[in-house]
């Protein structure tokens, strides 16, 4: 049986702000995968043949990946096609109580596989997948940071690397590298508490109002060429972005020349891309960062294709991109609104998540997240049909892989 299935990946990074690897979450549609067994079989199912066709390496960008493993799937034989060398076993502390299952893990770290304990405890039999473990996962999500010490002492003296997963600021994350945690996840990454380290770039304003003048009918193409002139690196890397393959490879050989053979809507979009690119710094935070902003993008450019014409694809396609741009440039929303001049229905999504293209941002959050219920309820609110959400979140990395790549 075919079933739709939903995957996501959540970053996890090192105490350096290094990529490290990903979680790989997935669903069976949009109403989850555990309201009956056959659909959670056919889920597993699925998942494990997913991760095999799409090329794992191709999902994570050659990182480790992080795949949940039930019991099902331990003794049904489907964990072990996956690739070894690539993924890391999510196994639950429950297996510990079941022999039958501690037998399939061993035999399968003795075969290289990798593993790590989901929502670790140190509890009397935690010794028993410890010894088959290489991480340990603690939810840091509610807890305080100190209640977990016994927890993290136990990985330590067991020389398992701990992952703090559920980290939503940056304060916890702080906390939780103070502590000796090693590897951290969840959306701190995101938060726009992490502007404050450092300045605005100034390439970042003026890209920002190359943008507000691009959308400004009373500024003459000639105009709006100088100012793009003016900085050197900037013309150099926007004349290689839109002759990118990425772009089409047009044989473009000046801005003037872009401007006038294609319009001002598509250097719109080259400057947003552009924006993101080059806010992108050394650290795999805002590398990441830089993705999802690009992700976001395609992501709602492609579903407001699917809406019948009610949806601006061009404009969905900004706000996707505009979403986290306060994180990457380092200002406060409100001024990277103001300085880019974006319409007001861009304006009203980004600053309260209103109107139809809050919603559809929205609902590209809540997919990030793998909320599903909340994708499914924001999807009866847009005008969209027969959108593969899979395929589409598929496409959008693979596309954004492309622009950082450019």
């Amino acid at each position: 049986m075919r079933v739709e299935l939903l995957l996501v990946r959540e970053p996890i990074f090192d105490a350096e702000g290094e990529l490290f690897g990903y979680e790989i979450r997935h669903s069976v549609g949009l109403n989850g995968a555990s309201s009956a067994g056959s659909d959670e079989s056919a889920s597993e199912t699925e998942l494990v043949h997913s991760l095999i066709d799409s090329h794992l390496k191709q999902v994570t960008g050659g990182k480790p990946a992080f795949v949940r493993a039930t019991s099902s799937m331990l003794v049904e034989g489907l964990v072990q096609l996956l690739p070894r060398s690539r993924v890391v076993i999510q196994v639950p502390p429950t297996f510990a109580d079941r022999a039958d299952l501690l037998i399939s893990c061993r035999q399968m770290f003795r075969e290289g596989f990798r593993f790590a304990v989901d929502d670790f405890v140190a509890a009397d039999n935690a010794d028993r997948l410890l010894e088959i473990a290489r991480y340990v996962r603690i939810d840091m999500s509610t807890d305080a940071v100190g209640d977990r010490e016994k927890d993290l002492a136990m990985a330590g003296e067991a020389r398992r690397p701990a992952i703090a997963t559920g980290i939503e600021t940056v304060e916890r994350w702080e906390a939780c590298r103070e502590l000796g945690f090693k590897l951290f996840q969840g959306r701190f990454f995101k938060s726009s508490d992490r502007m404050s380290v450092q300045s605005a770039p100034a390439q970042s304003i003026h890209i920002l109002r190359l943008l507000r003048l691009a959308r400004d009918p009373g500024i003459s193409n000639r105009e709006l060429e100088d100012a793009i002139r003016v900085d050197p690196t900037l013309t150099f890397r926007l004349l290689k972005l839109v002759n990118s393959a990425a772009m089409g490879g047009r044989g473009i050989e000046s801005i003037a020349h872009a401007i006038q053979l294609l319009g001002r809507i598509p250097l719109q979009r080259w400057l947003t891309v552009l924006l993101v690119a080059t806010t992108r710094g050394p650290g795999g935070y805002d590398t990441e960062l830089a993705m999802t902003a690009l992700v976001r993008g395609r992501f709602l450019e492609i579903l407001a294709q699917a809406s019948r014409g009610e949806l601006d694809d061009g404009l969905s396609f900004l706000v996707g991109m505009f979403s986290v741009m306060d994180s990457l440039v380092k200002l406060p929303m409100e001024e990277v609104v103001e300085t880019a001049g974006l319409p007001r229905g861009v304006e009203e999504a980004l600053l309260s998540r209103k109107g139809p293209f809050g919603t559809a941002l929205g609902l590209a959050e809540a997919y990030e997240e793998g909320e599903w219920a909340i994708v499914s309820a924001l999807t009866h609110e847009l005008p969209i049909d027969d959108l593969d959400f899979s395929t589409t979140y598929s496409d959008a990395v693979s596309w954004s892989k492309g622009q950082l790549d450019a």
